[in-house]
């Protein structure tokens, strides 16, 4: 089987104050169809620009090399037409914050069937049936009355169920997923995460989904791409990235996070400070903040490899495979969430 999405050697400059600057540097990843991939990084690592590098959405002035293709097509070449068009029926994209995507002056059945009767020449009234069922594949219990309901009436988990029914109104076969539950809480974060496992499943979609939580992300995904400073630098799968942590990057923020089993009077910390794509000099881009970095780290940019089950991008990765563990004690969050995605 052919994947559906390939993404090699990505790269994405920006004009910043006159000159172009690097927010993508080397980006390559597979996906296949019905597989979910999460995407984790601190902020400004490249995630969000991958994601709408994918769907074009970019900037004006924005320069862009390497090669996109999806199910077989390069989107390099494509004209904004045909990315459009594939936006419109084949790639869905759900934001961060559903209150800054959906015009507030309008009504919710209003927002969700615009694309469906100006672009695809629906009928309103199927368009609106089709809306409301949709509604109710979210969970949204008096669909109908929501239909004619304005945003600032609905919650934010509300608002972001009101996002996902927006993008399977088209039935596309692959759902981008930017970071849909920060600004949720707890609670409602979990039923978000364990509504889109289920659809993705009922509908066998597959699914890119942007997080900054490691954890969040081996609970909902098959594998996991880890990025710093515009780059993939390990890419695992979900099963192990929590216990055998690749490259030093991943390790450090599996350490850094908070764990409500285990009392620590100061938690670890990543020492320095993320840079950005077009800061990176020679050498590894993560080697001023390495633990294990020597005078190669700082001289040679590693090249991805194949080590263990994951690739990673790290002079020392091999070396350091025998001695990573993450003890079990450290995955109960990984695991309840795990249990209401299923």
């Amino acid at each position: 089987m052919s994947p559906l999405l390939e993404v090699e050697h990505l790269r994405v400059q920006l004009p910043v104050g006159g000159e172009l600057r690097s927010v993508i540097r080397d980006v390559d990843l597979t996906l296949e169809p019905g597989e979910v991939l999460a995407m984790v990084g601190e902020s400004g690592s490249g995630k969000s620009m991958t994601a709408r590098a994918i769907m074009g959405l970019l900037p004006p002035g924005a320069e862009v090399g390497g090669r996109i293709a999806f199910d077989g097509a390069d989107l390099s070449a494509a004209s904004s037409r045909q990315l459009r068009e594939l936006r419109l029926r084949r790639i869905g994209m759900i934001f961060q914050d559903p209150r800054a995507a959906i015009n507030p002056v309008h009504r919710i059945g209003d927002f969700l069937t615009e694309v469906l009767v100006r672009e695809l020449g629906v009928p309103r009234s199927d368009a609106m049936k089709r809306a409301e069922g949709v509604l109710q594949e979210v969970r949204i219990r008096d669909p109908e009355h929501c239909l004619h309901q304005y945003p600032h009436e609905l919650s934010g988990g509300m608002l972001q169920r009101v996002m996902i029914a927006a993008v399977l109104l088209s039935e596309p076969d692959l759902i981008l997923a930017d970071e849909p539950t920060t600004a949720l809480d707890v609670t409602t974060q979990a039923e978000v995460i364990a509504l889109l496992s289920d659809l993705r499943r009922a509908r066998e979609l597959a699914m890119v989904f942007i997080t900054h939580d490691l954890e969040l992300a081996a609970a909902i995904s098959d594998r996991i791409a880890v990025m710093y400073a515009g780059s993939v630098v390990e890419t695992v799968a979900a099963a192990e990235a929590l216990t055998r942590p690749l490259h030093p990057y991943t390790e450090a923020l599996l350490e850094s996070r908070p764990d409500i089993a285990v009392r620590l009077d100061v938690i670890p910390q990543i020492s320095g400070r993320p840079i950005a794509a077009y800061e990176v000099d020679a050498g590894c881009p993560f080697h001023p903040r390495c633990r294990y970095a020597e005078e190669q780290c700082s001289l040679t940019p590693p090249k991805t490899a194949l080590v263990g089950t994951g690739l990673v991008m790290c002079h020392r990765a091999q070396e350091r495979l025998g001695g990573l563990h993450i003890s079990g004690e450290q995955n109960s969050l990984a695991d309840g969430l795990g249990a209401q995605a299923g």
